[in-house]
This record gives structure tokens, sequence and C-alpha cells, in this order.
């Protein structure tokens, strides 16, 4: 068993859940129960309904605002909202990125690159 721990470390159980929910879309589930599959449902199963899992007055706001549909693979988060307040999407990887790419294919890399 503490092998299994190792093999899912780096699973991303969230893209994972968007993927078979829009999967069970395209073979005749409905798109608002396979939206429920992934939000209301995991809430209700561990007792965090009271607060969490639907877009309720007086429960958390947390909700993410998608590029497409969020049951499409090709889709992504625009904005992210944890208890009713927006977080920044930018990561170390988006800083770096702009840090360190040229602005133009044509202008030089950074002296340490050479």
């Amino acid at each position: 068993v503490d092998g299994l721990s190792t093999i899912y470390s780096d699973y991303l159980a969230g893209a994972a859940l968007r993927e078979a929910a829009g999967l069970a879309v395209a073979n005749g589930l409905s798109w608002d129960q396979a939206l429920s599959a992934i939000t209301r449902n995991p809430a209700r199963i561990w007792g965090l309904d009271d607060h969490c899992g639907s877009l309720t007055v007086g429960k958390d706001a947390d909700f993410v605002i998608w590029h497409g549909d969020p049951l499409d693979v090709s889709g992504w988060p625009q904005r992210v909202f944890i208890a009713g307040a927006e977080v920044s999407l930018r990561t170390r990887q988006t800083a770096l990125r702009e840090r360190y790419a040229p602005a133009r294919a044509s202008d030089p890399w950074p002296s340490n690159y050479h």
C-alpha cells in the first residue's frame, strides 16, 4: 500500500474529474448531473454540503470562471474566487516566463543564457 501513495503523488485529480465528467456527458449524462457529480455530490458525501458544493446564499463563495466549458479539457480557469475574494492566477512559472522570454523572437536572450 505504501508504494501506491507515490504512484499518485503528481496525479492531477481536478483535471481527471473534469475529463471524466465531460466523457459522461458525451455518453448521455446531462451536463447539470455531471457538474453536480464533481461539486455538490462530493460536498454531500464528505458532510460539507452545509457550507460548500453549490452557489447558494450563506455558503462559502468558492468558484471558478472558466474560459469555455469547465467539463472540456481544453478549457482553463480565467478567474478564481475563494470565500468570495478573487485570488491571483499568477504563478512562479508565469513570472519566470515574463522575466526571461524575449518580447519578440528576434530579441536577444538575457545575458545569463549565454
